[in-house]
């Protein structure tokens, strides 16, 4: 049988061109926000009115799930408009929420500063390997950028500090951590992650398996006089504004595929390009 060389060819081309859709359509919903998407929502979230806190800038970690490093941004103009410790804390957050969120259990860094106490359910979190030297590894004009040090490692680290949340895809599977953090107050921190991942449609837990009111892993004020949590995931309120942003946070942008009012409509931020040269891309001292 004789067949043509053009007729093999566009045999070829149509496979695997039908491959690649395929493993496409099939891994978007895993596929963790670019660069660009995360600087861009990260920007977003800047502000007193947005979050309750004091309006400073954030730097943002994501771990996949594995806990290797794979996005740093800040959302300054450049690496001084933050606090530089923030950097190194929240790439902890990130991944401690990735270590600690299973398909059928999340808690988010703001539910964790009771059950870290003494006779808490997770009062050795503290014993958790310190992090890695990575994230003090230079040159610090890369710091933010596509070129970051940490990119590529795992950093570990644990902390309970509030600004962190697991990443769940589409079928309900945990696929990395975001922790972001810079403000004055942690609350504030939670506030501004928790309407990021609704941005990004990484929202799917399952209804119900976390500790909060709304059976998701909001943050928690239910201490009492004495400091202690009816709940046992509680921690202190931080401001009048941040509780009450906090409190709407699961009806203004519910967990699940709905969008958010700061999503509304828009798609999620998915599909972006990967060569904007904005300013935290540049390489400048």
């Amino acid at each position: 049988m004789n067949i043509s060389k053009s007729k093999i060819l566009s045999t070829i081309a149509a496979t695997t061109l039908s491959v690649v859709l395929s493993l496409s359509s099939a891994s978007a919903s895993d596929r963790l926000p670019t660069h660009e998407e995360l600087r861009d929502a990260l920007r977003d979230v800047v502000g007193t009115e947005i979050n309750g806190g004091s309006g400073f800038h954030f730097y943002a970690v994501v771990v996949d799930r594995d806990g290797v490093v794979r996005r740093v941004v800040f959302s300054g103009e450049n690496r001084g408009d933050q606090f530089p410790i923030a950097r190194a804390v929240v790439a902890a957050k990130a991944s401690t929420v990735n270590g600690l969120s299973l398909s059928n259990f999340v808690v988010s860094t703001s539910q964790l500063t009771s059950v870290v106490q003494a006779n808490g359910v997770f009062q050795d979190l503290q014993d958790v390997p310190k992090l890695n030297d990575v994230i003090y590894e230079g040159p610090a004009r890369l710091y933010g950028t596509k070129r970051d040090p940490m990119i590529g490692h795992i950093v570990g680290g644990a902390t309970s500090l509030g600004g962190a949340v697991a990443l769940y895809n589409d079928d309900g599977e945990v696929i990395g951590g975001l922790g972001i953090g810079g403000e004055s107050q942690p609350c504030a921190d939670h506030v501004a992650v928790w309407i990021m991942r609704d941005r990004f449609g990484l929202d799917n837990l399952a209804p119900g398996i976390g500790g909060s009111p709304t059976g998701d892993d909001n943050i928690i004020h239910d201490l009492d006089e004495n400091g202690v949590s009816a709940s046992g995931l509680g921690t202190p309120e931080c401001s009048p504004l941040s509780t009450e942003l906090a409190a709407r946070l699961p009806f203004d942008f519910p967990i699940g595929p709905e969008l958010g009012a700061f999503n509304a409509g828009s798609p999620p931020l998915l599909g972006g390009s990967d060569d904007d040269d904005r300013d935290n891309d540049r390489d400048d001292d």
